[in-house]
């Protein structure tokens, strides 16, 4: 498996200018605005099993996110938005997560999980000799049209450095329907207790038109990540191997508002209120 690293708290809303770093396996999974009947609009720019078409049958295909470090965030947070119109009991649609880049896989979460599958159906359980041959037990199937959000709280494995997601889909060989529809994925949490004694970092001036000058005390010449967010959580600007004692923030040309400033160093990190006038 190979991908990018993605960041917490970015929202992939999947049509916006930000680079679009999910990966697709058979094709299935197109980007763009559904056009079907029940799904016509759902979304204006997401990722549809076929937007202009109801999926194939006797598919699997994955939507596979960026690699995520769940260490630089407190209690986060899974979130997405979905509607789907399944063939019930027989396609099916879920989201599994891997530890090690991708060799190996699980479930992420089980059908009594609050806000998450519908269903826990398998082979065995259903009592038919071929029915639910797709169900692991724990996922989504049937009819949902409305837009909703989705969430499960990774807290258990907040120690993963390297771990990557994906929504699988599976159909059976016989009828389909139009799919599913995946908007707006985000992992959520705080950014972290700060770590730094107040006074190691200078930032200034702040509020500012655009320059905020970073200056260090005690930490000259080890190298230096600065993330800026927005308040909704989406990712501003990323820059690192900052070694110099003193680091100018150019926010030239980002709308005036509130933002954080999140610095690291090893594992340990800072984290600031901007105010851009």
């Amino acid at each position: 498996m190979v991908n990018q690293s993605g960041e917490g708290q970015y929202i992939n809303t999947f049509g916006d200018i930000n680079s679009d770093t999910w990966l697709v396996s058979n094709g299935v999974w197109e980007k763009g605005k559904p056009t079907t009947t029940k799904l016509n609009g759902v979304v204006a720019s997401g990722y549809v099993t076929k937007l202009t078409s109801n999926y194939p049958d006797q598919t699997t295909s994955n939507l596979t996110s960026p690699c995520y470090d769940l260490t630089t965030l407190q209690n986060p947070v899974l979130k997405f938005k979905m509607a789907f119109d399944l063939e019930k009991n027989w396609d099916v649609v879920y989201v599994e997560y891997s530890k090690d880049q991708g060799a190996n896989w699980q479930v992420l979460g089980t059908s009594n999980d609050p806000n998450w599958y519908n269903s826990n159906r398998t082979n065995a359980s259903s009592g038919a000799a071929d029915d639910c041959q797709n169900c692991p037990g724990a996922q989504w199937t049937g009819t949902d049209t409305t837009l909703k959000e989705y969430s499960y709280n990774l807290s258990a494995l907040n120690n993963e450095s390297i771990i990557i997601f994906r929504f699988k889909f599976v159909s059976d060989p016989a009828e389909n329907n139009e799919g599913v529809v995946i908007d707006d994925f985000v992992i959520e949490g705080t950014l972290g207790i700060d770590d730094f004694e107040d006074g190691e970092f200078l930032i200034y001036p702040n509020p500012s038109s655009d320059i905020f000058n970073i200056k260090r005390i005690n930490t000259v010449g080890e190298h230096m990540t600065i993330n800026v967010f927005d308040v909704t959580g989406k990712l501003i600007k990323k820059h690192k191997n900052i070694t110099e004692a003193n680091y100018q923030l150019n926010m030239n040309g980002v709308a005036k508002g509130i933002y954080f400033l999140k610095i690291q160093i090893d594992n340990k990190q800072l984290v600031k209120k901007l105010i851009l006038n």
